[in-house]
């Protein structure tokens, strides 16, 4: 699960002696809320394996709070159009180019953009259909790529009809 849960707090412990008040304190003592909610994700899919094969009678993990909010956010910000035109001019012609504009034209995030197949694109109409991601997942130091799902259940569709002239 990530050096950072594992040892004193957790690691000793048999799944029956888990309550929530022992892996919310774990959990508080994560540097950041997004480590808290990658561990958070994690647990609870080891946690539902467990009660799927019934050394558990109930998954508690799902009471954790993994917002504690003692980070400073950083703000996001929109690139102004010069600095899109300078990303651009320097990515035409290499290997980025193309993940730019459909980046930039739809506002699709990273895992949905690099799951995209030819199968995915309407040329004739303009249209890329979302159908599946391209998720990494970490494996003792290999890296396995799959695609899965989107998040939402629904098909996303994104039109290009602007970019036509980058295709």
């Amino acid at each position: 699960m990530g050096k950072s849960l594992k040892g004193k707090e957790l690691g000793w412990r048999k799944l029956s002696q888990l309550n929530l008040v022992i892996l919310q304190d774990a959990f508080n003592q994560l540097a950041t809320d997004t480590m808290r909610e990658d561990c958070k994700s994690l647990l609870v899919d080891m946690l539902n394996r467990a009660v799927e094969t019934e050394l558990l009678n109930k998954n508690i993990a799902f009471g954790i709070n993994t917002i504690i909010d003692n980070e400073e956010k950083e703000e996001k910000r929109i690139l102004s159009n010069k600095e899109i035109d300078i990303l651009l001019e320097t990515s035409k012609g290499g290997q980025t180019y193309a993940f730019f504009i459909v980046a930039l034209g739809t506002g699709m995030r990273m895992d949905e953009i690099l799951g995209l197949t030819w199968d995915c694109i309407d040329f004739e109409n303009g249209v890329i259909k979302v159908e599946k991601t391209l998720c990494y997942l970490p494996n003792n130091g290999n890296a396995i790529y799959e695609f899965h799902r989107p998040k939402t259940l629904q098909k996303m569709l994104f039109v290009l009809l602007g970019f036509r002239k980058f295709l």
